[in-house]
């Protein structure tokens, strides 16, 4: 037994090479504290070497950060790493890495056409650089590398915020032929989560009897459990969907292999609908969260309810639950909002 929870607090004992480790973790949930306890082991076990390939210190990197990051992030994370930056600099050695390889690396990706992976990279090599500097296994040499590529230019997703438009919208989702495709998008508007969220849903998950839908922290951008109140509307579409999926673990399984439904149906489908300037799937927060502001509902209810981190609030385990009163109230209002508009 190596996690102990007392007078809320988890606490920590685990061996590494011998030697016992004392940890206190603090309030936070049991999913949270296994992960801990997991980088903790992680961090006991890195031994002080003077030389270390970069693709060696990236794969320990990866698997001391995974845990912090959405599994879809990771994911990306761990394919353009193979991609784009092994092939380059993943046989150096990580002390000897200097600035011009990792422009040079970055710039061969820049053209290619990914400006904004090409950043990206300069982002993640300077983690995985700071964290083997931490054990004097690199240095952090990316500071002001971004002034040497292309910039970056911020496009905001595209949505729709006048009434006619979204009308227009939502009849054009519930018109979709295939029923699985149709209610997942409709889903989507009513409860404004991420694509991935939507897409991994877990019949589980679904509270009938306090009607909320309740994701694990694994599956949020944040990594923080989430709650999202259901509105009747939604019960509604919920019931109609488990006549035809709820002998499936999933909300909506994939068509042809085992797993979940991927998110490029649901992106194909909104396609077929709009040009990706237009409307996005991603549209679908950026449209509630500018209206239910601009309705009067406090940007606090509305950001802890797309779970946007807030700076200045430290996470416990009561904070999924935050704010539930008015969030019910808010996502009855949208679902109200939007059924009225068909």
């Amino acid at each position: 037994m190596e996690l102990f929870y007392e007078s809320g607090i988890w606490r920590a004992v685990f061996v590494v090479d011998g030697i016992t480790f004392h940890r206190t973790l603090g309030a936070i949930c049991k999913e949270e504290a296994e992960q801990e306890l997991a980088r903790l082991k992680i961090a006991a076990r890195i031994v002080h070497v003077e030389d270390v390939l970069f693709s060696e210190l990236a794969d320990e990197w990866q698997a001391f950060h995974r845990s912090q990051v959405s599994l879809q992030r990771a994911d990306w994370i761990a394919s353009v790493l193979r991609r784009y930056v092994y092939p380059v600099i993943g046989g150096r050695m990580a002390k000897s890495i200097s600035s011009p390889e990792i422009v040079a690396c970055c710039k061969s990706v820049q053209a290619l056409g990914y400006v904004s992976t090409a950043h990206a990279l300069i982002q993640i090599i300077g983690q995985v650089l700071r964290y083997g500097a931490q054990t004097g296994r690199a240095v952090d040499v990316t500071s002001g590398l971004h002034k040497v590529l292309e910039p970056l230019i911020v496009n905001h997703m595209p949505t729709f915020l006048r009434r006619r438009d979204i009308a227009v919208l939502m009849r054009k989702c519930w018109a979709i032929r295939n029923p699985r495709t149709r209610l997942r998008i409709v889903m989507q508007a009513y409860t404004f989560v991420r694509s991935q969220e939507i897409d991994s849903a877990e019949w589980r998950e679904i509270d009938w009897k306090k009607n909320l839908w309740n994701i694990p922290a694994f599956k949020m951008k944040m990594r923080r459990d989430h709650v999202v109140p259901l509105a009747p509307s939604v019960v509604r579409i919920l019931e109609g969907l488990r006549d035809m999926t709820g002998s499936s673990r999933w909300l909506f399984p994939a068509a042809r292999r085992e797993g979940h439904i991927s998110q490029s149906v649901a992106i194909d489908a909104i396609r077929k609908l709009y040009p990706p300037e237009v409307f996005s799937l991603h549209g679908f927060r950026a449209m509630a969260a500018s209206l239910l502001v601009q309705k009067g509902w406090p940007k606090a209810v509305v950001n802890r309810q797309l779970a946007h981190k807030d700076p200045d609030v430290v996470w416990t385990a009561y904070c999924r639950t935050e704010m539930l009163p008015q969030r019910r109230k808010m996502m009855r209002f949208w679902a109200e909002y939007l059924d009225g508009l068909l």
